[in-house]
C-alpha cells in the first residue's frame, strides 16, 4: 500500500511534517511525498491567498517559504523527506526502526530526526550516513560497506541517543545486512539467527520481545537480480528532488524479496537491466 503526501503546503511546519511520516510509518505504508507548486490558475496562486500566508515561490514555481516555515524549515523537511525515502522506503533501516520503537519507545522519526542532525554535525563522525544523505539519490550504491554502516549507526545509538545496552541488536543488524542487496551474492539465500525475527516482527502483540524468542531462520531471493543490474544507476531525470521527474522518490526497487518487503517495493523484473521508458512508467504505475 502507498500513499502520497504533499511537504510544505501552507500551514505546515516541520514537526507537521514529522508526525505525518511517523503516521505512515505506524502503519505499514509506503509514503510518496511530492512538492507543492504555485499552478497558473490554482486557487493557492490568488494573491489575496498569497498575501495572507505569506507565499514565496521559486522561479520554477515551487512554494520555498510560508507563514508557518521558513526556507531553513523547508530544507529540514526536504532532508527529512530523503532520509524516510532512504531509511524506511529502500528499507536501510526500516526493521531497525521498528525494533527501536518497539523496544525503547522511540519514535521512527525521532530517530531519523537525531541521525539528520548528527550528520551534518559531525558528518566525518558518521562518513557512511553521510553518504546515504548526500548521495543516495543520485547513485544506487551502498555505503562502501553495509556491516560498517551497521556498525556505524549502532555507535550513532550510543552516542547521540545514549543507548549503550540494546539487547537482540546483534540479530537486527543481522537481518539488516542480510535485506541489503551487495555485488557479488547469491540467491536464494537462507540466514540463521540467533532469535526468530520473522516470527518476532509479526507478533502483533506490543509487550513482544526479541531475546523471548529462540533461533530462526530467514530466506531471502532476488527474482529481479536487484543485487547486479541496480547498482549505480542513476534515475535523475530533471530536478533532483522533483518526485515526477527523479524516479528515486517513487521506484521503490531496491529491495530483496523477503518476509519483510513491502508489495509496492517489488521491483518489476520486465524494467531490470535496461533503461526504463515512459511505455514502463504507464505499466509499472497501473
Amino acid at each position: 500500500m502507498a500513499s502520497d503526501l504533499i511537504v510544505g503546503l501552507p500551514g505546515s511546519t516541520v514537526d507537521s511534517f514529522r508526525r505525518d511520516l511517523q503516521y505512515f510509518f505506524d502503519r505499514h505504508v509506503m509514503v510518496r511525498v511530492f512538492e507543492p507548486m504555485l499552478l497558473p490558475n490554482s486557487p493557492m496562486n490568488e494573491p489575496a491567498y498569497r498575501a495572507e500566508h505569506r507565499i514565496v515561490a521559486g522561479d520554477d514555481l515551487r512554494i520555498l517559504s510560508t507563514a508557518s516555515y521558513d526556507l531553513d524549515d523547508r530544507d529540514t523537511m526536504m532532508r527529512l523527506r530523503h532520509w524516510n525515502r532512504v531509511a524506511v522506503d529502500l528499507g536501510v533501516l526500516r526493521e531497525t526502526l521498528r525494533f527501536l520503537q518497539r523496544e525503547q519507545g522511540l519514535p521512527a522519526m525521532d530517530v531519523i530526526k537525531e541521525l539528520d542532525r548528527a550528520v551534518r554535525e559531525e558528518p566525518a563522525t558518521y562518513p557512511l550516513a553521510n553518504f546515504l544523505a548526500r548521495f543516495l539519490d543520485l547513485f544506487l550504491l551502498p555505503p562502501g560497506s553495509w556491516p560498517a554502516f551497521y556498525r556505524e549507526f549502532r555507535r550513532f545509538l550510543r552516542d547521540r541517543l545514549g543507548i549503550a545496552d540494546l539487547p537482540g541488536w546483534d540479530t537486527v543488524a543481522s537481518v539488516e545486512i542480510a535485506l541489503r542487496p551487495a555485488q557479488g551474492r547469491h540467491f536464494p539465500v537462507r540466514v540463521e539467527l540467533a532469535h526468530d525475527f520473522v516470527a518476532y516482527a509479526a507478533d502483533p502483540s506490543p509487550d513482544a520481545r526479541l531475546l523471548d524468542y529462540g533461533p530462526g531462520v530467514l530466506d531471502i531471493d532476488d527474482p529481479a537480480s536487484v543485487s547486479s543490474l541496480f547498482f549505480g544507476r542513476s534515475w535523475l531525470r530533471g530536478e533532483r528532488t522533483d518526485a515526477g521527474a527523479n524516479w528515486f522518490w517513487w521506484d521503490a526497487s531496491w529491495e530483496l524479496e523477503s518476509p519483510f518487503t513491502w508489495p509496492m517495493a517489488r521491483p518489476s523484473p520486465h524494467a531490470a537491466g535496461r533503461e526504463v521508458d515512459d511505455v514502463d512508467v504507464a505499466e509499472r504505475g497501473s
